[in-house]
């Protein structure tokens, strides 16, 4: 049997804080990329960034990954390490001036007055194009803008604190995402053209973070199901004519607003007026507390 060779792409990103000093900061960047190999069948990546703007997107067809970051020489020093024989690359910023620490764990750090504030730290990913990919993002105050367009998805968890996070599939998934899972503490996360995701089940865990969720797009295949748990946040679904959509919600002192959809209830359920006779069916498992749950009609 063939080997599957793994290559893995861990990101421990250290959060910059502003500190009042009368010495300038010296800023440096990292740049490094890796070409890809036939033997290349499988990416797995870990990205966990504390503070700053983060973006993601596809790389050039000749590339595995592509990186650049942005950092406070006098507080980080960059790390990388690839194991050949393990497949798998570790990149870090290392703030204890121990540069032969490859992978390294930054918590944010609460007591410091200007902690998430700072946009000067930056990192930019690029990943390889027609290429399974497992994906796992950690992300702290942080401005993120994640565009998954032409890139193929079986897996992808993103871990939010306090981010402002866009995320967007902008073509369709030729992969089946089996496992797709959006936890968020606070601030915002927008997820626009879901359809495009190919995914079975969205698991959605929102504590005060607001959430914009669009199912627009090519629904490939089957239909999809949404764990909806939103704490104390408010969420908003919008979701094509063509799509039918069932509804049951838990609530204590949030509402349901479906205004567009022409619910009826049975079993204890909301139903749209086209569940019976829709092409793809999104079933809606909510739990709501002090927030609301608003769900909204979008033109084909």
């Amino acid at each position: 049997m063939r080997p599957v060779f793994r290559h893995a792409l861990c990101m421990a990103g250290a959060a910059v804080w502003l500190v009042p000093t009368a010495r300038a900061q010296s800023w440096r960047t990292l740049d490094a990329s890796r070409q890809r190999q036939g033997t290349d069948s499988l990416l797995h990546v870990r990205v966990r960034y504390g503070a700053g703007e983060v973006s993601l997107g596809a790389a050039r067809p000749e590339l595995l990954y592509d990186m650049h970051v942005r950092y406070n020489a006098d507080r980080l020093a960059p790390a990388r390490h690839f194991d050949a024989a393990g497949h798998m690359l570790s990149i870090g910023l290392n703030n204890d001036g121990q540069r032969h620490v490859v992978r390294v764990r930054h918590e944010l750090a609460s007591s410091h007055s200007d902690a998430g504030k700072d946009t000067a730290n930056a990192f930019t990913l690029a990943l390889a194009r027609e290429m399974p990919l497992d994906l796992e993002l950690e992300l702290g105050a942080v401005e993120a803008k994640l565009d998954l367009s032409n890139l193929w998805l079986d897996r992808l968890v993103l871990r939010s604190g306090a981010s402002d996070v866009k995320l967007s599939f902008g073509t369709p998934n030729p992969r089946r995402l089996h496992d797709l899972e959006i936890l968020g503490g606070a601030a915002s996360i927008s997820v626009s053209d879901l359809g495009n995701a190919n995914a079975a089940a969205l698991r959605v865990r929102a504590g005060a973070a607001s959430v914009d969720l669009d199912f627009s797009g090519a629904w490939a295949e089957g239909d999809m199901r949404v764990d909806l748990d939103a704490a104390f946040g408010d969420a908003t679904l919008h979701v094509p004519e063509d799509v039918g959509v069932r509804i049951t919600m838990q609530k204590l002192l949030a509402d349901l607003d479906g205004s567009g959809l022409n619910f009826t209830r049975r079993n204890g359920a909301y139903y749209s007026a086209n569940w019976d006779s829709a092409p793809h069916k999104l079933t809606i498992n909510a739990r709501a507390a002090l927030g609301d749950l608003t769900v909204r009609r979008t033109a084909q």
